[in-house]
């Protein structure tokens, strides 16, 4: 036999998928038996075998790096015939992004409006998600660039009930 086997199959990530994970767990398929190596910068960063069914999973144990990272994927088969070479990236974005700052309403505060705009800054390039105590919620974009901190502001849909409301403020990268 000397046919090399097909490309391996990676189910379990996309190409120019961001996680937040830097040891993450790849799965897939390829020819049955096959032996599947994963490399990073031309190193192997982890090596399994498929099933009789061609299925296989990989636990990555050494880090990979903050950033983007371009992964390959070949198959090996029994024959030592290697397949050619799939070519992944992901962004690996492990960093817990920095927490915006409510502006309005301050905590604590009483206000006569139930259709409550809440405001604020936050760092560059963020979204920011305000929900409240009965499934209200707003959410922004925080997209400008060249300054530290940016303004935000949004309006919570449906309107806030009368009483005391507690709310939630986050951020995502």
């Amino acid at each position: 036999d000397n046919e090399a086997p097909g490309l391996p199959a990676v189910d379990s990530h996309t190409d120019n998928q961001s996680i937040n994970i830097n040891t993450p767990v790849f799965a897939g398929s390829s020819d049955a038996d096959a032996t599947v190596n994963i490399n990073l910068n031309g190193q192997n960063i982890c090596s399994t075998q498929s099933t009789a069914l061609g299925l296989w999973t990989c636990a990555i144990t050494t880090a990979l790096n903050e950033g983007l990272n371009v992964i390959t994927f070949t198959a090996t088969d029994v024959a030592g015939n290697t397949s050619g070479v799939l070519t992944l990236t992901l962004n690996i974005d492990t960093i817990i992004p920095q927490q915006p700052t409510v502006l309005f309403p301050i905590d604590g505060m009483t206000v006569n409006q139930n259709a409550l705009q809440v405001s604020g800054t936050a760092a560059n390039g963020l979204s920011v998600k305000v929900d409240g105590p009965l499934g209200e919620t707003c959410r922004v974009n925080n997209t400008l660039s060249g300054i530290t901190n940016s303004a935000w502001g949004c309006t919570l849909n449906p309107a806030l009930q009368n009483g005391i409301n507690q709310l939630s403020v986050t951020t995502q990268d």
